[in-house]
């Protein structure tokens, strides 16, 4: 809508599928953003006029004969301006046909006056089996009017199962006014809200007494306007909810009641559960009738009602008769009568004697002969009466509000005896515990003497007209005959009436709920007693059960022979007897289905669980969810307050509710609590709510799960029956942190990893997405440098099905899947997608938050239909490389400076105007395409290239692209002007054989520095070096190899951003050379062992591979080899053996002799060997072995033979002696090497060494 509209029409459709249509229809109706603070206006009427309405105005309207998988989504959001409307029907949400898969109508307006006929607040219209149907009217605003004529319907049904029990109708009043005739809901829909904060809602006749009532009323310092025509309830609802100081209740009108109803209790809300803030109940009475005086409210906990307290009646009420006179002529007496009522009142007296009655006035009475003075007070004066002046005297009181007749009281003036005459008494039929009050009339002159009495039995002291027995009881006192006797001298009189005392309803027995599986028998049953002998009456969600529908719906036992799901409900009995009416305590029948859960994630008993696990159920039948009821959370330690409470009965129509806040970010979020996909419901709780090494079970409430019949599942009470126990630590990494969906991870969410980063963190991290399909929102909000990096761009998904249907306010900053609201982050092989179906509302994927610097998506598959990319502001520095981009209508847009290369845009879904979308400043760069394609999906035709939406300044260039053939250009709304800046360049078709110029672009020559500045990304990103983190596909893997053998490293890296380099290392220094994929490590040995890994660098950002040990086996030590040698007799034969043993540190050696002579030695540590042939060994060959081993595992050695021939001994011989100068000399001859013994002897017998 423009600034000003005038629109005249007969009927007005937002989100329909006409006949035979089976899409999505999703419709909002909106004025323009441009005009927010321009004050538009809407003046809406139908054809006639400005008196006249449009007929039909229907929000999410399917057709009767619309296909069954159509699903009619309507907005009509008239926020920010003025609305002036006349409409006769106003539908929002509306299922006609019966198979449609979902209808929902949203209305908000914020001003004006809206003036309707009849509204259908979500109408479950069809009789066939009919579709979930959710209608919401919100009144936001303090000038802002609705006007309900006749009926407002909440939650209109036609049928009695499940879709009927989730029909749902929402009214929202905020700061506004509701003037409503009759609320009423549908005779089976069980979830409809009333919400009020600061609002006023007046209502003619009553808010949701048709039915079961409303689920819900909420009432924060709000008005509720209500009109007392009767004493019927006014206001039913299942919860009632007040807060703020306090609630006023307007009362409109209050009527007159009989005197006798006096005092009145009359209930005006009646609730199931309440949760009442303030002050006392938090209610006020304001706007008080006179016709109500002294009225007050009382919270009337027993029966569960707020009552109107009405202490008397403001028409007169005559407390105290005026008595019989008799007297003699001449005497005077004093009628009187004595009342309330407000003023102003009004008395006249009347006489009459028996055949014509007459107004009195002072003067003359009607004998003629006496005086009459207040005849218009309370006090009638007879002065000096006469004969004539007998008769019935009785007196009339009014005001304003009614009138009141007093009884007759006869006077007899004569101047004989009048013996007495008595009028009345009457029989009395008196409750149980009151008075019980008998009066009569007597004349008699001279006056009479009056005598009550029981059973014949005079009463003591009861000796005037009127008899007041007290607090009569049952039995004693039923059937008592009670008689005045009036006597003088001229006789007497008796008459006699009989006391019938009757006992109200009195409730021995209350029934109690009932809890059954669907199909099985089931009954409540009440015991009561009371006098007369009571009856019954049964009621469903507050309307009487007819006979027809259950034949014992009147006895004092509520029978149903096989239940269904319908007949889940709230019911109570009425027991009724003359003296009234007694209803029993409210209770539920709940049918539950056969359906039971076959499998729990995390199963029951699990351990080592992430704490920001999903809880996961899977059914035996597929489940349906009733936004009602909870799901809790408890740490086993306490049993008593939950850690977390997931609200069933917050969601809005769409299923969703407000999200946890997200770190960083002030703005909200709707999420989905409950998400059902097949046989499995997926259960999210708040975020941050469980940690690591604790115990926990789920409960789940009966009825937040039904199977397709409406009947409920039985939930899950047991505290042992769903436990976990989370990891017993956080990550063992914070700077690498892993999401796995399969708990083999640090986390189960990318927003549990992201949660798990300090806010303001600007240390860079990685987060490891492993391949599956992780269903959430995500946001980074407030967190800087961090890297999301998928195992596979096709297995790592990460979805969500959010938009502007479910978006607080529509609102770009909370409607996408993921939201990127840091500086200095990146996504790496990985697939975004926004997975709202097409046509369901605008949604985006991805999202750059005003401002948000130095954004790289590399190797990322971005999906979405309408709006897939939304970078906000000029502020925004964004970079993509080797992605895929799919959408349909301007799906890349924004204000924010982007460069894409190396991309493939694909458009999807019928549209007239693919991308982009710039809204960049007249300074701003924009968005630059450079070597990208644009394809399309099978069967589109004709589109352009982009349109500027009337948003002057934006730019987008389009360099060395590859287009296909059905993008002919930019929209005629692109003209080349110098504001628009839409630049092309050496373009083609897609198989780069035709050039291709896109028409309205400013065509872009050879040597144009707009090229040089559009195809660099540095120079467009304003300096910035756009580059990713590589992404090792596969990591290098340890070996283990002999001592001597051959051990290869290789490492596989994704495709870059910019060809990579490498890096490796051993025990972390560079080894000098190793520069390429793969490392070898050739005839290695134990100083080669240890960790390897790798750097990879691409641009300016690098990757470390993970360690890679090389494990080389223990190496044998060598020993050099010996040579054989020929040696005397005595000739020591000596040396060093020198072993050698490679590994790093070198091993201890250890030297043994394995074959040798047995005078041959070798020292162990030293390798030293000796040997020294003896005489013996003369003429002999030695064969020797040596062996040397190392202290590794397993101990290898060395061996070395060698051989020492021994020579034979040569015979020696001494020369003949000489003696001189005492000393004797002589010559010994022999070999060399031997040692020899010189004797000497006298006789050649004994001898002596000499030396």
């Amino acid at each position: 809508l423009g600034l000003t509209n005038a629109i005249f029409t007969d009927s007005i459709t937002v989100g329909g599928v006409k006949g035979g249509g089976s899409a999505g229809s999703p419709a909002r109706m909106a004025f323009a953003a441009v005009f927010t603070n321009s004050s538009p206006t809407a003046y809406l009427r139908g054809t006639g006029g400005a008196t006249s309405r449009i007929f039909l105005w229907g929000v999410g309207d399917t057709a009767i004969n619309s296909g069954s998988s159509a699903q009619c989504f309507g907005n009509v959001d008239l926020s920010n301006g003025s609305v002036d409307a006349l409409v006769d029907n106003l539908i929002l949400g509306r299922d006609r046909n019966g198979s449609a898969a979902l209808d929902a109508g949203v209305f908000t307006f914020t001003a004006g006056n809206i003036n309707v006929n009849s509204l259908i607040v979500g109408d479950q219209g069809s009789a066939s089996t009919g579709s979930a149907v959710s209608g919401s009217m919100t009144v936001n605003g303090a000038n802002a009017t609705l006007t309900v004529n006749r009926t407002l319907d909440l939650g209109h049904t036609t049928l009695t199962g499940a879709t009927a029990l989730n029909t749902r109708g929402v009214l929202n009043i905020f700061n506004g006014t509701v003037n409503a005739s009759n609320i009423i809901v549908g005779a089976t829909s069980i979830t409809n809200t009333i919400a009020m904060n600061n609002a006023t809602l007046f209502v003619t006749n009553a808010i949701a007494t048709n039915a079961a009532g409303v689920f819900a009323m909420n009432l924060t310092n709000s008005t509720l306007g209500l009109n007392i025509a009767d004493t019927s309830l006014k206001a039913l609802a299942g919860t009632l909810t007040t807060g703020g100081a306090t609630n006023v209740i307007w009362l409109t009108s209050v009527p007159v009641f009989p005197a006798g109803n006096y005092p009145a209790q009359i209930p005006l809300l009646k609730y199931t559960n309440a949760a009442i803030a303030g002050v006392g109940y938090n209610f006020g009475l304001t706007n008080v009738p006179v016709t109500a005086p002294n009225a007050s409210l009382i919270n009337n906990t027993a029966n569960k009602t707020i009552d109107l307290y009405l202490p008397v009646s403001p028409a007169p009420v005559i407390t105290s008769q005026p008595q019989p006179f008799s007297g003699s002529p001449g005497d005077s007496t004093i009628l009187s009568v004595t009342n309330t009522g407000l003023a102003t009142l009004s008395y006249q007296w009347y006489y009459t004697n028996g055949v014509s009655t007459n107004a009195l006035s002072d003067g003359p009475g009607p004998s003629g002969s006496s005086t009459l003075t207040g005849s218009t007070s309370s006090d009638l004066t007879l002065a000096s009466a006469q004969p004539g002046d007998s008769g019935g005297y009785f007196v009339i009181i009014t005001n304003l509000y009614g009138a009141a007749t007093s009884a007759v009281a006869q006077v007899s003036i004569s101047s004989g005896c009048i013996p007495p005459s008595i009028v009345g008494v009457n029989n009395q039929t008196v409750i149980q515990g009151n008075n019980a009050t008998f009066a009569a009339s007597v004349a008699a002159n001279p006056a009479a003497n009056i005598q009550w009495q029981r059973g014949g039995v005079d009463i003591t002291d009861a000796t005037n007209s009127t008899l007041v027995v007290t607090n009569v009881q049952y039995p004693a006192d039923d059937g008592a005959v009670f008689s005045i006797v009036a006597t003088n001298t001229c006789g007497g009189l008796t008459n006699s009436a009989t006391l019938t005392v009757i006992v109200p309803p009195s409730i021995s027995t209350q029934p109690t709920n009932v809890v059954v599986t669907n199909t099985q028998a089931a009954s409540f049953s009440v015991a009561a007693s009371g006098v007369p002998a009571p009856g019954y009456q049964w009621y469903k969600n507050g309307n009487p059960i007819s006979l027809g529908a259950n034949g014992t719906a009147t006895s004092a036992t509520l029978n149903f022979a096989s239940v269904s799901a319908s007949d889940t409900a709230t019911y109570y009995v009425a027991v009724t007897n003359a003296a009234g009416t007694s209803n029993s305590a409210s209770v539920t029948l709940t049918v539950n289905s056969v359906m039971s859960a076959t499998a729990l994630s995390p199963a029951n008993g699990a351990t080592g669980v992430c704490y920001d696990t999903p809880l996961y159920i899977t059914f035996s039948q597929t489940p349906l969810l009733r936004n009602a009821g909870t799901v809790k959370i408890f740490n086993a330690t306490n049993q008593v307050t939950p850690v977390d409470t997931i609200d069933l009965g917050l969601n809005s129509l769409a299923g969703v509710q407000a999200h946890s806040a997200f770190s960083g970010d002030g703005q909200g979020f709707n999420y989905y609590p409950v998400i059902i996909t097949g046989l499995t419901a997926a259960i999210y709780p708040h975020g941050g709510v469980l940690t690591s090494n604790q115990t926990y079970y789920v409960t789940v409430d009966n009825g937040v799960f039904t199977d397709t019949t409406g009947a409920y599942f039985i939930g899950i009470t047991d505290t042992n029956a769903w436990r976990f126990t989370t990891k017993p630590t956080g990550p063992a990494n914070p700077l690498s942190l892993v999401v796995n969906a399969d708990g083999s991870g640090d986390f189960v969410t990318v927003q549990g990893a992201v949660d798990s980063v300090p806010s303001g963190n600007t240390t860079p991290r990685l987060i490891s997405v492993r391949d599956g399909n992780y269903v959430e929102l995500v946001n980074i909000s407030g967190k800087h440098n961090l890297t999301l990096r998928g195992q596979s761009r096709a297995g790592t998904i990460i979805s969500y099905a959010n938009n502007a249907n479910i978006a607080p306010g529509g609102s770009t900053h909370s409607r996408m899947s993921f939201k990127i609201n840091g500086n200095d982050l990146g996504l790496e092989n990985l697939t975004l997608t926004n997975s709202t179906p097409l046509g369901g509302a605008q949604a985006e994927a991805l999202m750059v938050e005003t401002d948000r610097r130095r954004f790289v998506a590399w190797n990322v598959s971005i999906c979405s239909f309408q709006d897939t990319i939304l970078m906000n502001t000029e502020g925004s520095q964004c970079y993509f490389q080797d992605c895929f981009i799919q959408g349909t209508t301007d799906f890349i847009w924004g204000s924010g400076n982007a460069f894409f290369t190396n991309c493939e845009i694909k458009q999807v879904g019928a549209s007239t105007a693919l991308n982009p979308t710039a809204s960049t400043g007249v300074t701003s760069n924009g968005m630059s395409y450079v070597n990208c394609t644009f394809t399309r999906s099978s069967g589109l035709t004709g589109a352009t290239m982009g349109r500027t939406r009337g948003i002057a300044n934006g730019n987008a260039a389009i360099l060395n692209c590859r287009i296909d053939d059905h993008i002919y250009g930019w929209a005629t709304d692109a003209l080349p002007t110098s504001s628009y800046r839409l630049w092309d360049f050496a373009n083609s078709n897609l198989t780069a054989t035709v050039s291709k110029v896109l028409s309205n672009a400013i065509a872009l020559t050879a040597g144009d520095p707009r090229i040089t500045l559009a195809s660099d990304a540095t120079n467009w990103l304003y300096g910035w070096i756009p580059s990713a983190t590589p992404v090792i596909l596969t990591q290098p893997v340890s070996q283990s190899v002999a001592g001597g053998g051959n051990a290869t490293f290789t490492v596989v890296v994704a495709t870059a951003m910019t060809p990579p380099t490498y890096q490796w290392r051993h025990a972390g220094t560079n080894l000098s050379g190793a520069t390429s994929a793969s490392l070898n490590v050739n005839n290695a040995h134990a100083g080669e062992a240890g960790d390897y890994t790798v750097v990879v660098t691409s641009g300016t950002l690098s990757v470390t591979s993970s360690v890679a040990t090389l494990t080389v086996g223990n190496t044998a030590p060598t020993l050099p080899a010996i040579s054989d040698s020929t040696v005397n007799v005595g000739v020591t034969v000596n040396f060093t053996n020198n072993a050698t043993d490679p590994d790093v540190p070198a091993q201890s050696l250890t030297y043994s002799l394995l074959s040798a002579p047995g005078n041959a030695t070798l020292g162990a540590s030293s390798g030293v060997f000796n040997f020294r042939p003896t005489v013996s060994q003369g003429g002999t060959s030695n064969y020797i072995s040596l062996y040397v081993a190392d202290n590794g595992s397993p101990s290898l050695s060395a061996t070395q033979s060698f051989s020492v021939v021994v020579n034979p001994l040569s015979q020696s011989s001494a020369g003949a002696g000489s003696y001189s100068g005492g000393t004797f000399g002589g010559t010994v001859s022999g070999d060399t090497g031997p040692d020899y013994e010189v004797l000497a002897s006298t006789n050649l017998v004994d001898w002596e060494v000499i030396f």
